[in-house]
């Protein structure tokens, strides 16, 4: 902890986020409790309520690594289909400060297509296939034609729900390409991410590929999931069946590309308190943050959320990101409890700090109350649910700050 005065803490890490605040008894030392679990929250709020119809029937549709069968390339030796999916989601801006959130697919500018490089000097390429281009000038927008130079598509982009497939081949023992696609999940930058494939010998061959680093060692702590079969590796799903009447050595590489989406939602049902976020969250490594996604004032400091006791329509303030494949980083927001009325201000809870930490690859959800050594009412803190989540899962926490004392696990 830093010595600047403490607030409001929440950690973001791996997969969602979950808030929680803590009770304390009266006393000279504030008391600090940890907080979890908790009642059930609308179904508006759950994760699984989270996606547009249309967002979701894109991610559920799971597809499958089809047979590498040439398109423009000539039937020769050694050759690889790189195919691409982009079902990327992105954080809309909030309509309802209760509901908070939800996620939709990802914008024109999610997927663009920055290079390829064909590794073993490979002799002939022909892709992508389903990209598009806007003429700055005119703001037509048409497909990109690869038909002559692999160049032509450079800057191109892939939309939601669109498939691309890149082709190689070599007259050599081996081919290897990588390709490199710069990706953005509506205001949050990723940055480039590179896809490395390999066929030597086809069927019953070696085959590999990975998705990270521009080298031949993998990633790891990358932004995306690419491939559903093999996440954690972050490999390819790879098809080396032969297509119909051909004994080439075929090799398919199948790139789901997802993201994984976080939210935090805080409530505040302590009458004639309000909730200050006065300093901006500190996000750690693998944790990037949607300023569309969250509430005014939770990225950059200065939310403020007013207390009430109704437990109807209430409204919640909202912290949306992105967390990395492995969820390395972390993310501290620091508040304070401050009277709302003049008859309030010698309760226990006023100016009390509140402490919320999370680490949700470990599944560590923490939260702290510091009641003052005032009289009258304290506050203590709820967390009424916390979901990991994954990739296109949006991991999410919600946590209630009530009056009364103790905590809950």
């Amino acid at each position: 902890m830093t010595m600047r005065p403490r607030r409001m803490l929440l950690a973001m890490l791996a997969v969602p986020m979950v808030v929680g605040v803590a009770a304390c008894g009266s006393s000279d030392t504030p008391q600090a409790t940890s907080a979890a679990g908790g009642g059930s929250p609308s179904s508006a709020m759950a994760a699984d309520g989270r996606l547009t119809a249309a967002a979701r029937k894109v991610i559920t549709n799971y597809p499958s690594t089809p047979v590498c069968n040439p398109g423009r390339l000539p039937d020769e030796d050694e050759e690889t289909c790189q195919h691409f999916w982009n079902h990327m989601l992105q954080w809309t801006a909030i309509t309802d400060a209760t509901r908070g959130p939800v996620l939709d697919g990802a914008g024109a500018g999610s997927m663009i297509y920055e290079d390829y490089e064909a590794l073993f000097n490979d002799r002939h390429w022909w892709g992508p296939n389903n990209l598009k281009k806007k003429d700055a000038a005119t703001g037509k927008v048409s497909q990109c034609d690869s038909s002559k130079e692999k160049e032509s598509c450079y800057g191109a982009y892939l939309e939601f729900g669109a498939a691309t497939n890149i082709e190689t081949y070599d007259t050599g023992n081996e081919v290897k390409s990588r390709v490199t696609w710069k990706l953005t999940a509506g205001d949050v930058a990723f940055g480039r991410e590179y896809f490395t494939a390999s066929n030597d010998g086809g069927k019953d061959g070696n085959q590999w590929a990975f998705c990270g680093p521009r080298s031949e060692k993998g990633g790891s702590g990358e932004w995306v999931s690419c491939s559903r079969a093999n996440a954690e590796g972050d490999g390819a799903t790879i098809n080396t069946d032969q297509p119909a009447g051909n004994d080439e050595d075929y090799a398919s590489f199948g790139w789901v590309i997802e993201d994984y989406p976080v939210l935090v939602g805080i409530a505040n049902q302590l009458a004639d308190s309000r909730l200050d976020i006065e300093q901006p969250p500190t996000p750690g490594r693998g944790v990037a943050l949607s300023r569309t996604g969250s509430s005014t004032g939770m990225v950059d400091g200065g939310a403020k959320l007013a207390g009430s006791a109704s437990a109807v329509d209430q409204p919640l303030l909202w912290l949306a990101g992105f967390r990395s494949r492995t969820g390395e980083g972390a993310i501290s927001i620091e508040g304070r409890l401050a009277p709302a009325t003049d008859t309030a201000k010698d309760n226990a809870w006023s100016g009390a700090e509140v402490t919320v930490t999370v680490k949700f690859t470990k599944d560590v959800k923490t939260c702290e109350v510091k009641n003052t050594d005032k009289g009258g009412d304290q506050a203590k803190c709820e967390i009424r649910q916390f979901t990991s989540g994954g990739r296109s899962t949006p991991g999410v926490l919600l946590v209630y700050i009530q009056r009364g004392s103790g905590s809950t696990n």
